[in-house]
């Protein structure tokens, strides 16, 4: 059998052919020239916003709401998410899992840019015949879907099967940490502290079935809810920035305690999800608009209905705050409150486990005076390395005793 790479000869014929079909596909649709970066940036002039940075954080789509909100949302992900946590612990040594980060950070980057690059084709396609103000789809969740149906007929169940796999393997791992995390942190230690092994996989693998089933009725009210559809990416893009936040806390604040920590969880849940449904109600009475680039139905070759524009009313100006905004208003909520709560009873850093925290200063200690690297280090745990020193001096005043009686008995058994 011939092998290319790590491919078998079939493999290589196989990818080769569908390689062909999507060629002629495209090129029988006469598709191929929406692909052209600069034909689809042609299309129209507004484009150009993606590379508007103002800071401005109440202007939806932005270059710099794109990298500050993002930045907040991507280090969640691949640093502190219970998704990556476990996969970061299978990991051989540090150098595996640093080489298993940059292979996820650039497939995220991949995905970003042709997830981008879809949705240029599709607005290159349909912004004269919008398909939602038509009635062609219910949902802008449905617009890829209507495009592969129309461009690529002959891959739509290539597509089908993509986004099967594709919602099985982001589910799978969440119910499974999640039943993971359940067991472990709530019922292991509140009630079957001294549970066997056999007994704790059977227990998961009721909670992963339970999760489940409510994950599917979820998703069933997802669909006939629209609001609930609406509200779901902000409230999940805060969720990530009160993670993130936990996190920092704990990793960075020693004099950081456990209710400063809850009451700024309860905070930075509050504000940002009243300001994601504030803003979802205002929109549904016509006070607010969301700004999206223009479309109409002038070319649309049948019978349409015309929503009359919507008269903008007066609102709150925290409901024009970008949603990509919302992780890192949540961490700032986070960190804030949880600082400010615990000047009232703060813990002593002098007897925090140094193993525990990131000391800033001894990390950047080679690009900082020795001053400043000192004080950023808080005093975190100096109580606790004068009892490490003087644990190792008196293992170090024991070895040699051990050392001679062993000598002594030696010679005794010798003589």
């Amino acid at each position: 059998m011939l092998y290319c790479g790590h491919l078998r000869f079939k493999d290589c014929y196989f990818c080769y052919h569908l390689a062909s079909l999507f060629y002629e596909e495209f090129t029988m649709k006469e598709a191929f020239p929406l692909f052209s970066y600069v034909v689809v940036w042609e299309e129209d002039s507004t484009l150009d916003s993606m590379f508007r940075f103002i800071l401005d954080p109440f202007v939806k789509h932005t270059a710099s709401s794109v990298l500050v909100g993002g930045t907040f949302l991507w280090t969640s992900m691949f640093s502190v998410s219970q998704l990556v946590i476990p996969k970061f612990n299978c990991a051989k040594s540090t150098f595996h899992l640093k080489r298993e980060i940059n292979i996820a950070i650039l497939w995220a980057v991949i995905l970003g840019f042709t997830s981008c690059f879809s949705g240029l084709i599709m607005y290159s396609r349909y912004k004269d015949c919008d398909p939602l103000k038509s009635d062609s789809i219910a949902g802008m969740d449905q617009l890829l879907t209507l495009y592969i149906f129309e461009t690529m007929p002959s891959y739509r169940y290539f597509y089908i099967i993509a986004t099967y796999s594709g919602v099985l393997s982001t589910m799978s791992p969440g119910i499974h940490s999640l039943a993971t995390s359940t067991y472990t942190d709530i019922i292991k230690r509140n009630f079957f502290p001294n549970q066997s092994e056999l007994r704790g996989v059977c227990i998961i693998r009721i909670l992963i079935v339970a999760y489940g089933v409510t994950t599917f009725i979820l998703g069933y009210f997802y669909n006939e809810v629209i609001f609930l559809a609406k509200i779901y990416n902000p409230l999940i893009l805060s969720m990530k920035g009160l993670v993130l936040g936990i996190f920092t806390v704990g990793v960075l604040i020693p004099w950081c305690n456990g209710t400063s920590v809850i009451v700024g969880t309860v905070i930075s849940i509050v504000i940002p999800a009243w300001i994601a449904i504030g803003s979802e109600i205002e929109e549904v009475t016509n006070r607010i608009d969301m700004p999206t680039l223009p479309v109409s139905v002038k070319r649309c070759q049948h019978n349409v209905t015309v929503t009359p524009p919507k008269q903008i009313g007066d609102h709150l100006i925290l409901y024009d705050l970008s949603y990509l905004h919302l992780a890192t208003l949540s961490w700032i909520l986070l960190v804030t409150t949880s600082i400010l709560v615990s000047l009232i009873k703060p813990n002593n850093p002098r007897k925090m486990d140094p193993t525990l925290f990131f000391r800033i200063g001894d990390n950047l200690s080679s690009y900082l005076p020795e001053k400043l690297a000192h004080t950023l280090n808080f005093h975190i745990g100096e109580d606790m390395d004068l009892l490490y020193v003087e644990f190792d001096d008196s293992q170090e005043k024991d070895e040699p005793l051990e050392q001679e009686d062993f000598t002594e008995e030696s010679l005794t058994v010798d003589n």
